[in-house]
């Protein structure tokens, strides 16, 4: 399986070639053009556009379960760190593992159940890393972690998204350099998904919608839509668990209903994407020294 690397122009990569069928590996974060993957129980920093990988000490490998993933990087230690959030609402600790000292920082604080079904990773924007809860308030909150400080936030939303909606998928990702979040729902016998981005950091108001996209068919499964990329002209690269589906609207037709393959009567095959910045960050100059 092959992800699709999303500038300007669009190309084709593999991941490494240890890396056999679609299944056997996972993104555990991206950051600077750098990747974290898993694959058959063995971690590697990897860099796609050189090619270089370095391969991560073998007693770190139980860091590495069932929680959510981020890669950082910390410029005020010059580090890059992975931090692992509980899936759920329990006690087990927020991690921070620092791959230049290989130390590991537990945090008993910031319990919640995270409510983002189509991140493969924690969404990273301005060294901080995003994700949606669900509050016990019955509503959706933007939590934060800033790879610095090390100190949980929370974010405001518009009051305009479906915040105490029944959604049935959502999501928060980057679109040109802007925290973005995106929400299907029902609505009228209709799915419904809403593209969000907030064009100033940290202002409820800057919240602006990018487009709406209806189905109304009466389909078996609704295909969960991740925003990739948007292109200098104002279009948006939208990725579809239907490996064939690569959509893009222009943010000019936001006002209009448009029309969108939310559903499938189909068995669907994911088939990922992904976007990064081309470096020549060596992946081996990031890791524990005396590996």
């Amino acid at each position: 399986m092959s992800h699709l690397i999303v500038r300007d122009v669009q190309e084709s990569v593999f991941v490494p070639q240890c890396v056999e069928g679609p299944y056997n590996y996972k993104i555990y974060g991206s950051c600077n053009g750098l990747f974290l993957i898993g694959i058959k129980q063995k971690y590697i920093l990897w860099n796609p556009s050189t090619r270089e990988s370095a391969l991560l000490p073998s007693h770190w490998d139980k860091f590495f379960c069932d929680y959510n993933f981020g890669l950082g990087y910390d410029p005020t230690s010059d580090d890059y760190k992975v931090v692992k959030i509980p899936e759920t609402n329990s006690e087990a600790p927020t991690e921070i593992l620092s791959l230049k000292t290989g130390s590991c920082r537990k945090i008993y604080e910031g319990y919640f159940t995270i409510e983002c079904h189509n991140m493969d990773y924690l969404t990273l924007v301005r060294g901080t890393f995003h994700w949606l809860v669900y509050s016990e308030g019955g509503r959706f909150s933007l939590f934060s972690f800033n790879i610095s400080n090390e100190a949980f936030g929370e974010l405001p939303l518009s009051k305009e998204m479906p915040l105490f909606c029944d959604t049935i998928e959502q999501g928060v990702t980057v679109l040109g350099g802007m925290l973005s979040v995106n929400f299907v729902c029902v609505k009228e016998d209709t799915i419904v998904f809403d593209l969000w981005v907030m064009k100033e950091y940290g202002k409820r108001e800057s919240w602006t919608k990018l487009f709406t996209m209806r189905d109304s068919r009466d389909r078996f499964q609704v295909l969960p839509i991740v925003p990739k990329y948007i292109f200098g002209d104002g279009r948006v690269l939208l990725n579809s668990d239907r490996r064939d589906v690569l959509i893009t609207f222009k943010e000019s037709d936001r006002r209009s209903n448009l029309i969108g393959p939310l559903t499938s009567d189909e068995d669907t095959m994911r088939w990922d994407g992904y976007t990064y910045t081309e470096t020549l960050i060596s992946p081996k100059d990031c890791v524990l020294a005396c590996y």
